[in-house]
């Protein structure tokens, strides 16, 4: 058996049938073709698309979904911050008339724009998006196939593990620290996220040094894994008991991921990409 991800759910749908180069080269598209996409409503459509995927596979939605609830403290921050330090909400601040309402009314403080909004919405939606695209690589992929992948485009072996033990590691970090978390409040703990900021800084200890232990503790767990599969010995001339090869699920993967970026190009072309799109339907 190959080495599997830490957060892997076996499976036989099409996704998990997928060359692990064509989910790395959806990933790695998604990510760039998102860029040219600022208008929330297309972002949205893209990432309802990647999100169906999962009832499509009949995959487990609660592990993303357990995901996305640890990253929601920094999912509103992300949010609000955008509202008024994105360039297009900064520009949109300087007409008065842009402004719909004040956080603060009697002060005239924080005001929100339709601008920002729909700018804050884009940024939103594409951090979900890779947040999804990124779950359902490690949800549907073994470690053992996207370090092969790698190695196929003549990646150096341990840069291949080492890129594939960081895709799947990174949720498990989330999950451990949410539940170091919930263990040290049930023992009285108070939290970093109240009292001043000194009562803050002295309870940080509490919660980094567990997860350092367990982070330590995995990375060698991993690495006895990698040793006893002999992942270290004459990588260079390495054979797979199974070579990966693109077959027909792979080949009409990428004629959809050609599809959507050339819908891309074309709302490019056309100038309906960004935010101004949406704000003229609803002005």
């Amino acid at each position: 058996m190959g080495l599997t991800g830490i957060d892997y759910l076996p499976g036989n749908s099409w996704l998990h049938r997928l060359d692990a180069r064509t989910k790395i080269i959806w990933f790695i598209a998604l990510t760039i073709l998102m860029l040219f996409l600022s208008d929330p409503l297309w972002l949205a459509l893209l990432t309802l698309l990647v999100y169906s995927s999962l009832y499509l596979c009949g995959i487990d939605r609660e592990p993303v979904h357990s995901f996305l609830r640890g990253l929601t403290p920094i999912c509103v921050i992300y949010f609000l911050s955008n509202l008024w330090l994105n360039p297009a909400a900064s520009a949109a601040l300087a007409d008065p008339r842009n402004i719909l309402f004040y956080v603060v009314p009697p002060l005239r403080l924080l005001p929100i724009t339709a601008i920002g909004i729909l700018v804050s919405t884009a940024m939103l939606l594409r951090l979900l998006l890779i947040v999804l695209a990124v779950r359902l690589l490690t949800l549907t992929t073994q470690i053992t196939d996207i370090v092969r992948g790698l190695t196929k485009w003549h990646l150096p072996p341990a840069a291949g593990i080492a890129v594939g033990i960081g895709f799947g590691f990174i949720p498990v970090l989330v999950r451990t620290t949410r539940t170091i978390t919930d263990a040290q409040r049930a023992r009285g703990w108070a939290g970093v996220t109240s009292g001043s900021f000194i009562q803050r800084t002295k309870a940080l200890p509490a919660l980094l040094l567990p997860i350092m232990f367990f982070a330590l503790k995995s990375a060698q767990n991993i690495a006895v894994a990698i040793e006893s599969r002999g992942y270290g010995y004459n990588t260079r001339r390495r054979t797979w008991r199974v070579e990966p090869r693109f077959g027909p699920a792979d080949r009409t993967a990428f004629l959809l991921l050609a599809f959507i970026a050339l819908a891309i190009i074309l709302l490019r072309w056309y100038d309906l990409a960004s935010w101004r799109f949406t704000l003229g339907l609803f002005s």
